[in-house]
């Protein structure tokens, strides 16, 4: 059972080590240190991706899942108590995302009672979730769990997310003529004429009720009084329905080389896909319901644009519950977490384990 106070020192402890994608060795070496003698198995991937097994009397197998790294601005500062939040000194993000997660796992292995364990348990702390899913680096085939339950939601809990989108991203350079800027009275095509006629037949922002479109960089131009002869620009569609999802990238692959043909341009095209959209089954979500209907917690589920290892594992066929974990404020500096959420979240990955 856990203890209070050793649950919100691990929690600060964990949110005083800073821990940006990409840098998670010091995070890893503490997490490391606290499991290693608890557990049957260890196993760090070339990536950095933490792999641990403790092995019950029964066959079945559940993974725990949760991120060591944080986005910027990630640096040292005094992580502290008040009233019924922890909260940094503003200078940088806390960390809650993940670490809520990750102190949860890494106190209910500490404390958890061998004589108990029924279940065969994995978990994976993983790296470089925030940046490139550094999940995928992983050797799937190690993982023998068919479930997974994560805590990747900023969100109050009590909220599950049952479905997930397809997110996918595209890159376009355009090569244009340019020169000086007194070429504009010869009517030289300006590369922002590409772009606008994109964004006609690719607009983006709210598409549908259940689909976004965004575009996120544009860069063009190196002098105020010359004509860019470069464009680039990015973006990405994220939607519920594959069928969107599948007909947005056809459609700029036949948009580009017309709008090459009436400007005279030259583009080069990049997809990046990046997560395949999921819908988890009654059955998928069992175990959570009965878990939040014995700690008298409210089920609220709910679809979600965003995405993470829960989105990897569900491409990997493990049905991936992702929950809600009460971190407020997320991937800013004003981030902070309730206590109460805390303890509570300790109780559901306790309670989950006896009840899957």
């Amino acid at each position: 059972m856990a203890n209070f106070n050793s649950l919100v020192k691990t929690f600060i402890q964990l949110c005083s080590i800073p821990s940006p994608s990409g840098k998670e060795k010091e995070i890893a070496d503490f997490v490391l240190t606290r499991v290693k003698d608890k557990v049957d198995e260890v196993f760090v991937d070339k990536a950095g991706n933490i792999y641990l097994k403790i092995l019950g009397k029964n066959k079945k197998f559940l993974l725990y899942c949760a991120h060591l790294d944080t986005v910027q601005p990630a640096g040292k500062q005094k992580i502290f108590v008040e009233k019924d939040f922890i909260k940094g000194e503003g200078k940088c993000v806390l960390g809650g995302d993940n670490k809520v997660a990750v102190s949860v796992i890494l106190d209910f292995i500490e404390n958890f009672d061998r004589k108990k364990a029924f279940n065969n348990l994995e978990v994976i702390f993983s790296v470089k979730e925030e940046t490139e899913g550094g999940l995928r680096h992983f050797p799937k085939e190690k993982i023998q769990a068919k479930n997974a339950l994560v805590a990747d939601l900023s969100l109050p809990i009590g909220k599950v997310m049952i479905s997930g989108s397809y997110v996918g991203g595209y890159a376009i350079n355009v090569s244009f003529s340019g020169g000086h800027v007194r070429l504009l009275e010869e009517n030289i095509t300006h590369p922002l004429n590409f772009l606008i006629n994109f964004v006609k037949k690719i607009p983006f922002g709210k598409i549908n009720k259940d689909t976004i479109v965004n575009i996120s960089k544009v860069k063009m131009g190196e002098s105020f009084n010359s004509i860019p002869s470069l464009l680039y620009f990015s973006g990405e569609i994220r939607t519920y329905n594959k069928k969107t999802y599948e007909n947005f990238f056809k459609k700029i692959k036949t948009l580009t080389p017309i709008l090459d043909k009436k400007f005279n341009t030259q583009s080069q095209l990049e997809f990046y896909p990046y997560c395949l959209g999921y819908k988890l089954r009654n059955k998928d979500l069992s175990t959570i319901k009965e878990v939040f209907q014995k700690l008298k917690i409210k089920f609220e589920p709910i679809r979600s644009y965003s995405v993470g290892d829960f989105s990897i594992l569900n491409e990997w066929g493990i049905k991936t519950v992702n929950i809600a974990n009460g971190n407020i404020n997320a991937h800013t500096i004003y981030e902070k977490v309730p206590v109460s959420s805390l303890f509570l979240l300790r109780k559901i990955f306790e309670e989950y384990y006896f009840v899957f």
